[in-house]
Protein backbone atom coordinates (compact mmCIF):
# COMPACT_ATOMS: atom_id res chain seq x y z
CA UNK A 1 0.00 0.00 0.00
CA UNK A 2 2.82 2.44 0.87
CA UNK A 3 4.41 1.85 -2.54
CA UNK A 4 1.54 2.98 -4.11
CA UNK A 5 0.79 6.05 -2.20
CA UNK A 6 4.79 6.84 -2.73
CA UNK A 7 4.04 5.93 -6.75
CA UNK A 8 1.07 8.07 -7.00
CA UNK A 9 2.92 11.01 -5.29
CA UNK A 10 5.56 11.00 -7.65
CA UNK A 11 3.29 10.71 -10.90
CA UNK A 12 1.01 13.64 -9.43
CA UNK A 13 4.70 15.73 -8.66
CA UNK A 14 6.23 15.02 -11.92
CA UNK A 15 3.36 16.39 -14.96
CA UNK A 16 3.33 14.56 -18.54
CA UNK A 17 5.53 16.64 -21.14
CA UNK A 18 5.84 16.19 -24.47
CA UNK A 19 8.78 15.20 -25.42
CA UNK A 20 11.45 17.84 -26.69
CA UNK A 21 11.62 19.71 -30.13
CA UNK A 22 13.70 21.10 -32.60
CA UNK A 23 13.82 24.67 -33.79
CA UNK A 24 15.66 25.47 -36.95
CA UNK A 25 16.64 29.04 -36.83
CA UNK A 26 18.28 30.68 -40.20
CA UNK A 27 19.76 33.94 -40.69
CA UNK A 28 17.56 34.55 -43.72
CA UNK A 29 14.44 34.63 -41.86
CA UNK A 30 14.41 35.55 -38.02
CA UNK A 31 11.72 34.40 -36.02
CA UNK A 32 10.00 34.31 -32.48
CA UNK A 33 10.14 30.82 -30.99
CA UNK A 34 7.72 29.43 -28.47
CA UNK A 35 9.68 26.65 -27.17
CA UNK A 36 10.19 24.64 -23.87
CA UNK A 37 13.26 23.77 -21.62
CA UNK A 38 15.27 20.73 -23.24
CA UNK A 39 14.37 21.82 -26.74
CA UNK A 40 17.08 22.17 -29.48
CA UNK A 41 17.74 25.56 -31.17
CA UNK A 42 19.99 25.21 -34.29
CA UNK A 43 21.12 27.80 -36.53
CA UNK A 44 21.95 27.78 -39.96
CA UNK A 45 23.07 30.81 -41.73
CA UNK A 46 22.92 30.95 -45.89
CA UNK A 47 26.58 30.59 -46.79
CA UNK A 48 30.03 32.18 -47.90
CA UNK A 49 30.96 34.22 -44.68
CA UNK A 50 31.43 34.55 -40.88
CA UNK A 51 28.92 34.48 -38.59
CA UNK A 52 28.40 35.13 -34.87
CA UNK A 53 25.43 33.31 -32.53
CA UNK A 54 24.11 35.09 -29.55
CA UNK A 55 21.94 33.54 -26.74
CA UNK A 56 20.63 36.14 -23.67
CA UNK A 57 23.22 38.73 -25.54
CA UNK A 58 26.07 36.16 -24.78
CA UNK A 59 27.77 34.61 -27.56
CA UNK A 60 27.80 31.13 -28.31
CA UNK A 61 29.78 31.30 -31.19
CA UNK A 62 32.28 34.20 -32.18
CA UNK A 63 33.06 34.28 -35.82
CA UNK A 64 32.63 30.38 -37.84
CA UNK A 65 32.96 30.76 -41.40
CA UNK A 66 30.29 28.85 -43.39
CA UNK A 67 31.16 28.46 -47.05
CA UNK A 68 28.77 26.09 -48.19
CA UNK A 69 25.51 24.05 -47.76
CA UNK A 70 24.00 22.76 -45.71
CA UNK A 71 25.47 25.99 -43.48
CA UNK A 72 24.79 24.87 -40.18
CA UNK A 73 26.50 27.45 -37.58
CA UNK A 74 25.75 25.84 -34.22
CA UNK A 75 22.88 24.32 -31.91
CA UNK A 76 21.79 25.57 -28.19
CA UNK A 77 19.70 23.55 -25.70
CA UNK A 78 16.77 26.21 -23.99
CA UNK A 79 17.20 26.80 -20.38
CA UNK A 80 14.50 28.85 -18.24
CA UNK A 81 16.49 31.70 -18.47
CA UNK A 82 16.45 32.10 -22.55
CA UNK A 83 14.77 35.08 -23.70
CA UNK A 84 16.71 36.25 -26.75
CA UNK A 85 19.02 34.94 -29.71
CA UNK A 86 20.60 36.74 -32.42
CA UNK A 87 22.64 35.26 -35.75
CA UNK A 88 25.17 37.74 -37.19
CA UNK A 89 26.50 37.57 -40.57
CA UNK A 90 30.07 39.79 -40.39
CA UNK A 91 29.28 41.15 -43.57
CA UNK A 92 25.93 42.33 -42.89
CA UNK A 93 25.23 42.80 -39.49
CA UNK A 94 23.18 40.97 -36.60
CA UNK A 95 19.37 39.63 -36.95
CA UNK A 96 17.43 38.85 -33.96
CA UNK A 97 14.83 36.81 -33.15
CA UNK A 98 12.71 36.37 -29.72
CA UNK A 99 13.08 33.48 -27.54
CA UNK A 100 9.38 32.67 -25.13
CA UNK A 101 9.78 29.68 -22.75
CA UNK A 102 6.25 28.20 -22.47
CA UNK A 103 7.01 26.09 -19.93
CA UNK A 104 9.93 27.09 -17.67
CA UNK A 105 10.19 24.34 -15.27
CA UNK A 106 9.09 21.43 -17.46
CA UNK A 107 11.26 19.23 -18.50
CA UNK A 108 9.86 16.51 -20.88
CA UNK A 109 8.59 13.13 -19.33
CA UNK A 110 6.62 10.21 -20.95
CA UNK A 111 4.65 7.34 -19.43
CA UNK A 112 6.59 4.79 -21.69
CA UNK A 113 10.11 5.46 -20.42
CA UNK A 114 13.55 3.95 -21.35
CA UNK A 115 14.63 3.75 -17.96
CA UNK A 116 13.15 1.39 -15.69
CA UNK A 117 13.48 0.48 -12.22
CA UNK A 118 15.87 3.64 -10.98
CA UNK A 119 17.07 2.89 -7.84
CA UNK A 120 17.95 4.29 -5.27
CA UNK A 121 16.01 7.43 -5.91
CA UNK A 122 16.91 10.17 -4.62
CA UNK A 123 20.29 8.69 -4.90
CA UNK A 124 22.93 9.76 -2.95
CA UNK A 125 25.95 8.28 -5.33
CA UNK A 126 25.04 4.92 -7.21
CA UNK A 127 21.97 5.13 -9.38
CA UNK A 128 21.20 1.51 -10.67
CA UNK A 129 18.72 1.67 -13.80
CA UNK A 130 17.55 -1.41 -15.77
CA UNK A 131 17.95 -0.25 -19.99
CA UNK A 132 16.16 -2.27 -22.80
CA UNK A 133 18.96 -1.62 -25.05
CA UNK A 134 22.61 -0.64 -25.39
CA UNK A 135 22.63 3.38 -25.82
CA UNK A 136 23.64 6.69 -24.16
CA UNK A 137 22.19 7.93 -21.18
CA UNK A 138 22.74 11.77 -20.96
CA UNK A 139 22.28 13.70 -16.96
CA UNK A 140 20.47 17.28 -17.52
CA UNK A 141 20.41 19.58 -14.65
CA UNK A 142 16.84 21.43 -13.84
CA UNK A 143 17.66 24.25 -16.45
CA UNK A 144 17.82 21.54 -19.46
CA UNK A 145 21.63 21.65 -19.40
CA UNK A 146 23.52 18.57 -20.05
CA UNK A 147 25.68 18.06 -17.16
CA UNK A 148 26.87 14.15 -17.81
CA UNK A 149 26.53 11.44 -21.10
CA UNK A 150 27.14 7.79 -20.07
CA UNK A 151 26.87 4.76 -21.76
CA UNK A 152 24.88 2.39 -20.77
CA UNK A 153 24.28 -1.70 -22.09
CA UNK A 154 21.33 -3.40 -21.82
CA UNK A 155 20.00 -4.90 -18.71
CA UNK A 156 21.37 -3.39 -14.71
CA UNK A 157 23.32 -0.60 -14.84
CA UNK A 158 25.75 1.24 -12.33
CA UNK A 159 25.92 5.02 -12.37
CA UNK A 160 28.39 6.79 -10.31
CA UNK A 161 26.54 10.60 -9.48
CA UNK A 162 28.53 11.53 -6.23
CA UNK A 163 30.36 13.96 -7.69
CA UNK A 164 27.26 16.19 -9.16
CA UNK A 165 25.98 18.78 -6.55
CA UNK A 166 22.33 17.92 -4.74
CA UNK A 167 19.55 18.77 -6.85
CA UNK A 168 17.12 17.54 -9.09
CA UNK A 169 18.21 15.76 -12.43
CA UNK A 170 16.71 14.45 -15.42
CA UNK A 171 17.98 11.33 -17.06
CA UNK A 172 17.77 11.08 -20.72
CA UNK A 173 17.66 8.07 -23.21
CA UNK A 174 16.09 7.70 -26.55
CA UNK A 175 14.54 10.97 -26.16
CA UNK A 176 12.95 10.04 -23.04
CA UNK A 177 13.35 11.15 -19.55
CA UNK A 178 12.98 10.08 -15.85
CA UNK A 179 13.47 12.56 -13.09
CA UNK A 180 16.46 11.56 -10.57
CA UNK A 181 16.95 13.65 -7.24
CA UNK A 182 20.62 13.26 -6.17
CA UNK A 183 21.24 13.86 -2.15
Amino acid sequence: MRTLCLLALALLSFSLKAAPATFTLSYATPVNVSCAVGDTLKFYGNGNDHYIVNINAAIIVNSVSVPSAPYYISEHVVTANDTSYAIGRMSQGMRSGKITVINATGIFETAASSIRNGYPNPVVNLLHISARADQQAEILSAEGKAVMTVDVMKGTNTIDLGHLPKGLYIMRLDGKSEKIIRE
